[in-house]
């Protein structure tokens, strides 16, 4: 590992146990009723497919992924989450293996082992994005998929602020410095939940723009075939009414599906 691959093992070390409280706790609520959702149906079928999970960590991206058929790997950098990720194995085992990597440096798999690589939510957090697609596409067979999905690159930038009205309703979006590519951290919490609850997550994170993502998969060898920002569904908003501010303001998510040629 990079010594920028390991301070981001370390913080997600850190991280892990309130991490998993949270998601144990139904918190996570706009990856559960959005991103999620979203992204499996872009995936689509995997039954009997070899499926490497990049970016796991806890596992639950993992366990979706084996309950649609997938045989599937996970790998992340972090111990302390794997570790997680085999607790849950061991108390309801889906036939997943995990491994600690760099899914920037995959060398201990061989190329041409997957018929999918799938990458939710954790692209954001890699320091060298070009060599972790250029891995994807090595260990994909031709003919082969990669799917991820990131915080969307036009929106959530290190300048992202809620704009308020007079009165202190949100009444916008402000992004800036989206070309600013320096590393930085992002403080947060699960939203919905009661104000001061829990310590704030500290999650790195590596900027890029949309043409970086999108030129790190074409430069690679890899064929789009489909761009997805998932909109929080009118339902969802009804249950969630925070939501609805993302639903008129800015889109989460960006979702991407390439191919490698055969």
């Amino acid at each position: 590992m990079s010594a920028r691959d390991e301070e981001v093992a370390r913080r997600w070390d850190a991280m892990a146990a309130e991490w998993a409280e949270g998601l144990g706790k139904g918190k996570d609520i706009v990856n559960e009723s959005v991103g999620i959702p979203a992204f499996l149906g872009m995936v689509g079928d995997l039954a009997g497919r070899e499926v490497l999970d990049a970016g796991c960590g806890e596992g639950r991206s993992s366990r979706h992924l084996a309950r649609l058929g997938a045989r599937v790997l996970g790998v992340d950098l972090s111990s302390r989450m794997l570790d997680l990720a085999r607790e849950e194995e061991r108390r309801e085992p889906l036939g997943i293996a995990y491994r600690q990597a760099s899914v920037s440096d995959l060398g201990f798999l061989g190329s041409g082992s997957f018929d999918v690589v799938v990458s939710f939510m954790a692209l954001m957090d890699v320091p060298d994005y070009a060599a972790a697609v250029g891995e994807f596409a090595r260990v994909l067979r031709p003919g082969g998929r990669f799917a991820f999905a990131v915080l969307h690159p036009c929106f959530f930038t290190r300048g992202l602020a809620v704009v308020r009205a007079a009165e202190g309703r949100k009444a916008g979006l402000r992004v800036a410095h989206y070309f600013d590519e320096r590393p930085y951290t992002q403080r947060w919490r699960f939203p919905g939940g009661e104000a001061g609850e829990g310590s704030p997550f500290a999650v790195p994170r590596f900027p890029r723009t949309l043409a970086k993502y999108i030129s790190g998969v074409t430069a690679a060898g890899l064929t789009i075939k489909r761009l997805r920002e998932p909109q929080p569904s009118e339902d969802v908003c009804r249950r969630y009414p925070f939501l609805g501010f993302w639903r008129r303001h800015g889109a989460l998510y960006l979702c991407v599906e390439a191919e490698k040629p055969s």
